[in-house]
């Protein structure tokens, strides 16, 4: 009787440090602010870009959907930037895309031999392009890097 005396006095004891860890909340998620931009029609740039990495699903996945178009367009329009930064050699909070791995579920992706600004898609690899923070990814063997800026930002 006394060790289930204990037992009781311990759990009461005990109890409310427990349950502190279930009342401790997360931030919401505040809401996307869209720019204008997103309003306006893809551009054939960006087509492009969404056909290479969508194929024939392009229309159903992105056209059909105004949520993720809406999102796409913000991604691609003011969200990712590629610039050329030759003083970022020191920075070493970076990765590399190469090590970052293509959207190839049915192998029709592959990555450039060369890398042009102009050709460049950066929706064809897995980087988690819905982060809460700032990235930051070197592309190849180059001074460009790509920074996609958080959703939320």
């Amino acid at each position: 009787m006394t060790l289930k005396l204990f037992f009781t006095y311990l759990f009461i004891l005990f109890f409310p440090f427990l349950s502190i860890s279930q009342t401790i909340k997360k931030q919401p998620i505040p809401l996307v602010n869209y720019t204008e931009n997103v309003n306006k029609p893809f551009s054939p740039r960006e087509i492009n870009m969404l056909k290479e990495v969508y194929k024939d699903d392009f229309d159903r996945y992105v056209m059909n959907n105004p949520n993720l178009a809406r999102a796409l367009k913000h991604l691609l329009r003011n969200r990712i930037v590629i610039k050329e930064l030759p003083e970022y050699k020191k920075i070493e909070k970076y990765k590399n895309l190469p090590t970052i791995s293509l959207n190839n579920e049915d192998r029709h992706l592959k990555k450039g031999s060369f890398f042009n600004t102009n050709l460049f898609n950066p929706l064809k690899y897995k980087i988690p392009f819905f982060s809460r923070k700032i990235q930051l990814f070197k592309i190849e063997n180059t001074n460009y890097y790509i920074t996609i800026k958080p959703q939320h930002g």
